[in-house]
């Protein structure tokens, strides 16, 4: 069984910023191609309108912030690494195995053996 990747908070952190980048960014979108076609059309109050007033600001903050939470994902993944092999297994197990997946039969110790030097080569 594949061991299991620690969780990094910055991930989920990172596809809610990314979702709302994607809205902004298509909305902006739309209300470029819209103003386009005919730029002296006035529309009434709405998201397109939202977008016209807001839509380049917000984008350069959702940027930002995206940027930041990548930077910061990648900067923290060792910290969220190491935090979840020292929390794994029992600190007096020697291999680290999880001590509630016993099932009553010894763990199989591998135990090092001093052997003895074999004869000495001679020139």
């Amino acid at each position: 069984m594949p061991a299991k990747k620690p969780f990094n908070p910055f991930y989920p952190l990172l596809v809610v910023i990314g979702v709302v980048f994607c809205i902004t960014a298509c909305g902006y979108g739309v209300m470029t191609v819209r103003k386009l076609r005919n730029p002296y059309e006035q529309e009434p109050p709405s998201m397109i309108a939202w977008f016209d007033e807001h839509g380049f600001s917000a984008m350069l903050i959702e940027l930002a912030a995206l940027g930041g939470a990548t930077f910061s994902a990648m900067a923290t993944d060792g910290y969220w690494a190491r935090r979840a092999e020292d929390h794994k297994g029992n600190d007096n197990d020697p291999l680290g195995a999880d001590q509630s997946k016993n099932t009553g039969q010894a763990a199989h110790v591998h135990q090092a053996t001093e052997v003895e030097p074999g004869p000495q080569l001679r020139n």
